[in-house]
């Protein structure tokens, strides 16, 4: 089974490479335009075709991607829940006793002890949590929260709603 992986793996690699290798050359030239021309720097400037597909030459610049764009966090859209009476002061995973006045959550994937950043998309208002149990088991939600938490981002009346879930990098951490 493994030798089979290993000359599918093997197969791809040649597949691709040959791929690679016979796709034509891109012209890369700009066309020249009426706006192109009164700018004596641009028209001048022709970018030439490399040989290899893919690859751009040193004079064609880079699209500029905006510091915002590059520390945006990876986070999840969904559906919260909360509990509290009737957990509280039961073990959760993480091997704490749950406190439904702590600001905290049980989430599936996030790890335990990790923060996360909760918000409600209804009104905005938002709570930052510590992750220390696993869930929620109903389906459709990606986050409880405890009681505390709700209240922080106004849920608690509701039960349920519709929140977005950003995991806060450890070297934020407070």
């Amino acid at each position: 089974m493994a030798w089979q992986r290993l000359l599918c793996v093997g197969f791809y690699a040649v597949t691709l490479a040959s791929a690679a290798s016979a796709e034509p050359t891109i012209e890369t030239s700009p066309p020249r335009t009426q706006f192109a021309k009164h700018n004596a720097a641009t028209a001048q400037q022709d970018v030439k075709p490399t040989a290899k597909a893919g690859a751009l030459s040193a004079s064609v610049a880079k699209p500029q991607t905006s510091a915002r764009s590059r520390e945006r966090k990876v986070g999840q859209v969904g559906y919260a829940s909360w509990y509290g009476s009737e957990r509280h002061g039961k073990p959760t995973a993480s091997g704490r006793r749950f406190d439904k006045t702590e600001l905290t959550a049980a989430h599936r994937t996030l790890p335990l002890h990790s923060k996360a950043e909760v918000t409600n998309m209804a009104n905005g208002r938002s709570v930052m949590v510590r992750i220390t149990d696993r869930g929620p088991t109903r389906h459709g939600r990606i986050i409880d929260l405890s009681q505390c938490a709700a209240e922080e981002i106004g849920m608690r009346r509701s039960g349920i709603a519709r929140v977005q879930v950003e995991p806060v990098v450890a070297s934020n951490f407070q």
